[in-house]
This record gives C-alpha cells, structure tokens and sequence, in this order.
C-alpha cells in the first residue's frame, strides 16, 4: 500500500499538468474589441485582420466576424469576403462563421450561401466546381457553351433537320386502333 501512493500522487500530478496545458481559455470579448478598433483605424486591411485573428483564435471566430462586419459597415460582397477569409483561415468554425455572419447581416444571405460553398468546395474564389449546375448556360471552369450533347434524348439529332430526302413528305404514322369485343358476365366458382 505505502509503494502504490507515491505511484498514485505522481500519476495525479502528470495527469493535472496536462489537463492543464490543454489549451488556455481566450476572452473572446477582448478579441472582438481587438478586431473592431483594428478594422475601424483602417477598413482596407478588413481581411487581413480576419484572416490573421481567425487563425490565432479560431474559437472566437463569431466575435471576429461580427466585429469585421460592423465595423466596416460592410456590403453583401464585403460580408461574403468576410465569411471566406474567416472560413478559410478556421474551417471547423464554417457553421458558427456563418450562422454569425447572418445575424450581423441578414440582407447578405445569398453572398454568405456562396462563400460557405467556396470554403466547402476547397477552392477559394475560383473558377468553381465542375459538377456544379451553370447558371448561365456556360461551363464554370472552361467558358465552353453548356447545354444537351448532340444525338442525346432530348439534345439535337446527329444529322440536321432537312438533311435528309424526303425529310419533310413522310406523313406522320397513327397507331391502329383496337376495340375490344363484347364482355361475358362469369360465374364465380363454387
């Protein structure tokens, strides 16, 4: 019994040292202080303090956020930089990111939607997804017009309309026409 204690205090003690260690508590309201007066003294530097103060803090991602937004008095495409720079710099906080970027700013919703696929995608501002549906009927990444291939159900036919002779004379085929007969009553088995 006297062997084990001397065991037992050390192990508390390692195990209380490290525990400890983890990882200090941050005052999340000092960083959105912080952020604030940063982007107030210059608004052009907006991102770069995100960026930066995102990645010291992921934690405190939504004060840093919201400060950036309200500070800056930001538009909907500044509000959508926002969420992408503090996306990209503190990916595990992309929910909170912009579930706090939709408090600041409900009328950037649709910037918000965009910069969360950019920072879910990978790819941050570019060309895009390849599998993404084109909006525009143009392909995101080459430019290349987008639409049915030729000869596809529903795409154009591989020969040309009037390409063809006697493309325009065939008249169109009716299917035949059947009448049934007469029906018999049955007698149900016995």
């Amino acid at each position: 019994m006297k062997s084990i204690l001397p065991v037992l205090a050390f192990t508390a003690v390692a195990l209380g040292s490290v525990a400890g260690a983890a990882e200090p508590k941050v005052d999340c309201l000092a960083v959105f202080n912080s952020v604030s007066a940063a982007v107030k003294k210059d608004t052009t530097k907006t991102l770069e303090v995100v960026d930066s103060y995102a990645k010291a803090n992921p934690t405190c991602a939504c004060e840093i956020v919201k400060a950036a937004i309200k500070a800056s008095n930001a538009d909907s495409k500044t509000v959508g930089a926002i969420v992408e720079t503090a996306g990209l710099a503190a990916p595990q906080s992309l929910e909170m990111i912009s579930q706090c970027a939709q408090e600041a700013a409900p009328d950037a919703k649709k910037e918000i939607a965009k910069a969360v696929a950019t920072v879910e995608s990978g790819s941050p501002s570019g060309p895009g997804n390849p599998l993404d549906f084109p909006e525009s009927g143009v392909d995101a990444i080459g430019g290349d017009q987008v639409g049915d291939n030729p000869g596809s159900p529903g795409g154009l036919t591989i020969v040309p309309p009037g390409t063809l002779p006697n493309s325009g004379s065939v008249p169109p085929a009716n299917p035949p026409v059947i009448t049934p007969g007469p029906v018999t009553p049955t007698t149900p088995a016995p």
